[in-house]
């Protein structure tokens, strides 16, 4: 008898909404309001450019270039990411818009599903009954205000961040088919049984299936087994066992799901070492699990503060590591505060320990101990966003219940203080969000931005150096380049960037003890050694130009441009046959491009060839139409062709 008053005490009865009649139009107008709100929030997100990380994986991201054969996307790091990438090029090739378009749609998405994710758990039972009954509003608040904070435009408007906004629509939606398949939940409602609810079996199978799809997309994924498991615990079963007994199968296949991120080779971040350098994981030489761990502590605050005041947002913090273990002591107890608020609540079954797990169990794979290269990040907030919300406003909501009982209708007061309340809020952080986006327009914009938001973060000043250089303003990006290079010397990339713009302005001996110091630093940096051969050509030294090639090609025998910039140089020493040979070993690495069959047809052409030269540009000219000089020369060719058979 004692243990079924336990039982039914944790037993979760389902609430209904007053005014049944009206939960439809309810759901709809809140659907429609966070459709509506994020849509005109975003709207100037459509005007942004590919940055940063967008060039290597979007841009110069081969894998994403074909649909077929699947594993040109499926064997990548975020297979689920690289198909909806591939998909994007195939029908929009390189045109931003269309990128942008795909992840407002994704974000919309995930925040519907989390409107219907607090909705649902406010009927639950373990709400006042006035929560319960203005669970839709609720719902309604969070998901608006969660789609509209600007603290969530680095997921959004950077499109590579895509992996972060579409794991949290895999996460939010794994949750709510576990909601959805719960018998438990839905045996006690007064409703009578839908045919949807009899199938529990088909909503956990969508369950492992979102989950599944959430680890090919970011290994954060790796704590939804987890939250899942602590909210069937806090607000369906009432005890571990009894979630284990009656959902065991449902567990085994999320956990199941983990495989994938070792197949995708995740499994890498424990090993100490590894090729290259690594990003992520214990092989990370620039910061130790020590200094990574009593650095978060202030990242963490970093982040609620944010939350809260969203101001000095910034794509490219360059988070500092703490030097000494005393500077972390403030900040480390005020989060273990939070900590232990948080087991404490867990231990009661209460829906605050709920929302502290969600916060701190998601953000445990990238600020505990495990190094990450970038010790902070904005879009890392991305889902744990959710549980300050949904506490401000639940907890909001409640309080102003309270302070309005005096009033003859202290439901009605509550409901329209708050909704004064979220619409200025919503109001607000829709606009920041608006004018953050606005930066997401120019490149040099937001690397302005990132300088003047982290004037210590070397990789901002070389992307701003980038960016003037391009624009041929070769005095400004010099400057940059040599701020990024005093902040960190033994940046290779930097050094390479600023020797090449030495060259340019005729420095040509500073120029090439910086590209010497740069291939020293980073001998695999292929573009350094060909800045420094541009400056050895530009000094008439072909000789020495030939060696940097060569000894570049004897680490990357596989560089395709190597092998066409060496041939062009062997070619300017007449040296006819050795530049043919590396212009077709180039064709041999990469047919699929231009540049090494017009060389060759250059070649050939020099050489008398004129029936293999016009092959050779017609193949350039159908693997890029609009080349001139190809299209220039084969005319030419042609053109001789017809006079010399002419009678």
């Amino acid at each position: 008898m004692r243990a079924q008053i336990v039982a039914a005490r944790h037993r979760p009865s389902v609430h209904q909404e007053p005014n049944t009649a009206n939960r439809a139009l309810l759901w709809f107008v809140g659907v429609l309001i966070v459709v509506a709100a994020g849509s005109l929030a975003y709207r100037s997100s459509f005007g942004g450019v590919f940055l940063f990380d967008d060039v290597p994986h979007i841009v110069e991201n081969p894998h994403i270039k074909h649909l077929t054969p699947i594993g040109t996307w499926l064997h990548t790091r975020r297979p689920t990411v690289n198909l909806s990438l591939a998909l994007n090029y195939h029908f929009c090739k390189l045109r931003p818009w269309g990128y942008h378009l795909v992840n407002l749609i994704i974000h919309l998405l995930a925040g519907l599903t989390l409107f219907a994710v607090v909705r649902r758990t406010l009927l639950l039972g373990r709400f006042s009954d006035a929560e319960a009954g203005s669970a839709t509003p609720l719902a309604t608040a969070v998901a608006l205000l969660w789609v509209v904070h600007p603290l969530q435009t680095q997921a959004v408007t950077y499109v590579v961040q895509r992996g972060e906004s579409l794991m949290g629509l895999f996460y939010f939606l794994t949750l709510y088919c576990v909601i959805r398949g719960s018998p438990s939940a839905d045996a006690r409602s007064k409703r009578k049984l839908s045919t949807r609810t009899r199938l529990p079996a088909m909503w956990y199978a969508l369950a492992v299936g979102c989950c599944a799809l959430g680890m090919g997309s970011k290994a954060v994924m790796v704590t939804a087994p987890v939250v899942v498991l602590l909210y069937d615990v806090i607000f369906l079963s009432g005890r571990l066992s009894a979630a284990l007994r009656r959902r065991w199968s449902l567990y085994v296949g999320l956990a199941a799901t983990w495989s994938i991120l070792w197949a995708v080779g995740i499994g890498g971040v424990f090993r100490t070492e590894t090729a290259g350098q690594a990003t992520v994981g214990f092989a990370v030489k620039t910061v130790t699990p020590w200094q990574y761990a009593m650095t978060q502590p202030g990242v963490i605050l970093h982040y609620l503060r944010l939350t809260f005041w969203p101001v000095g947002l910034c794509l490219d913090s360059d988070w500092p590591a703490v030097p000494k273990a005393s500077d972390a002591l403030l900040p480390a107890a005020e989060i273990l505060v939070l900590l232990g608020g948080t087991i404490w609540a867990l231990r009661r079954k209460a829906w605050l320990g709920f929302l502290g797990a969600w916060f701190f169990v998601i953000l445990a794979p990238t600020s505990s101990f495990i190094p990450i290269r970038d010790l902070a990040f904005e879009h890392r907030m991305y889902l744990p966003l959710a549980a300050v919300l949904a506490l401000v406003v639940i907890g909001g909501h409640g309080l102003v219940l309270r302070l309005g009982k005096a009033n003859p209708s202290p439901a009605r007061w509550a409901t329209r203080s708050c909704v004064a309340a979220v619409v200025l809020m919503a109001a607000l952080l829709g606009t920041a969000t608006a004018r953050r986006n606005a930066i997401y327009h120019s490149r040099e914009a937001m690397w302005r931005d990132v300088v003047r938001c982290a004037p210590h973060n070397a990789r901002a000043h070389l992307g701003l150096g980038l960016v003037l250089d391009e624009q041929h303003r070769t005095a400004e990006a010099l400057v940059q380049y040599q701020q990024a290079v005093q902040l960190r010397p033994r940046y290779a990339q930097a050094r390479s960037n600023l020797g090449l713009v030495l060259g340019k302005l005729g420095r040509f001996q500073d120029a090439a003890e910086q590209l010497q110091t740069a291939v020293k630093l980073k001998p695999d940096l292929m573009k350094a050694y060909g800045n420094l051969a541009d400056v050895y050509v530009k000094q008439r030294a072909l000789k020495r130009a030939v060696a940097v090639f060569r000894q570049a090609l004897k680490i990357k025998p596989t560089w395709a441009q190597g092998h066409v910039r060496l041939g062009v140089i062997l070619a300017m020493q007449a040296k006819r046959a050795a530049a043919m040979a590396e212009f077709s070993e180039a064709i041999r690495i990469a047919p699929d491009t231009a540049e090494p069959h017009y060389c060759m047809g250059v070649a050939l052409q020099q050489a008398g060839r004129a029936g293999e030269a016009i092959r050779e540009f017609q193949v350039t000219l159908r693997i890029e139409p609009g080349h001139a000089d190809a299209r220039r020369r084969l005319d030419r060719l042609k053109d001789q062709s017809r006079r010399s058979s002419a009678p």
